[in-house]
């Protein structure tokens, strides 16, 4: 049946169904950047919890479904953000925002240190399911003689709407502070997103990825298994690096896990 779902025009869950009062919009996911602030865990596993329900509760043909990737999706974050919080008082805290060091507006991406590599990471949507997160802990596991810079680059909202789903489901504001606090939690990595500026659109990604290269002075793209390589042309396919202990395990996709 699940594969059946996907034929014609499915449709999905928003982040519309459970976060109707705008809770993730006290600011812009770019004033955040800007001020190098995030949402704190505590505001997370609020807006998580709302999520993980209306996935649950939600009928429809494919509920079975949704059911089954719920728990390792909002039930792991949530246990991860509240074991993260017993462990660092900083953390223990009801304030909706909280000051973060690794995030920043893709314009301030600042300089390389001399003889550092600059690493950046596309991680599309990325909003937490187990194949993100174990993608997120192969790019951090990527080691020279000296720490390379790794940056992660979430899509803008306007990068979605050329896509099926058309919208999000986890706000880019929370998605930024879920995985600014994964990354802090790693003690590695940096985040920003992706300015509308540029056109992500299927037809323009290639020129697309050359300039953002370009711009924030990356000298490599580390690829997730979804990166469609073989439409990349040879520039950027001699600028990809893999690590040697990829894995990814059996996961539903966030698509998948939205259907109704």
């Amino acid at each position: 049946m699940p594969d059946e779902l996907l034929k014609g025009t499915p449709k999905y869950l928003t982040a519309r169904d459970w976060d109707s009062e705008g809770e993730d919009s006290p600011l812009t996911v770019y004033e955040l950047l800007n001020q190098e602030l995030i949402y704190s865990p505590a505001f997370l596993i609020r807006g998580l919890q709302k999520a993980w329900d209306v996935v649950v509760n939600t009928p429809g043909e494919n509920l079975e479904v949704r059911i089954k990737a719920a728990d390792d999706w909002f039930g792991w974050w949530i246990a991860f953000f509240t074991q993260y919080m017993e462990k660092e008082e900083t953390l223990m805290t009801n304030s909706t925002l909280i000051p973060a060091t690794n995030v920043f507006s893709f314009e301030n991406v600042g300089l390389k240190s001399e003889g550092s590599l600059r690493i950046i990471n596309f991680m599309g949507k990325s909003e937490g399911l187990g194949h993100h997160r174990y993608t997120m802990d192969d790019f951090l596991s990527i080691e020279f003689l000296m720490s390379p810079d790794l940056i992660v680059l979430l899509e803008p909202d306007s990068y979605i709407r050329n896509q099926q789903r058309k919208e999000r489901y986890i706000p880019l504001g929370m998605g930024v502070s879920m995985w600014s606090l994964y990354l802090r939690y790693g003690q590695k990595g940096r985040i920003t997103v992706i300015p509308d500026k540029y056109d992500r659109s299927p037809g323009s990604f290639n020129e697309s990825n050359m300039q953002i290269l370009k711009d924030i002075d990356a000298d490599y793209i580390f690829p997730s298994p979804y990166d469609h390589t073989g439409s990349l042309d040879g520039t950027i396919k001699g600028r990809y690096i893999r690590t040697l202990n990829f894995h990814l395990p059996a996961s539903i996709s966030t698509s998948m896990a939205l259907i109704v």
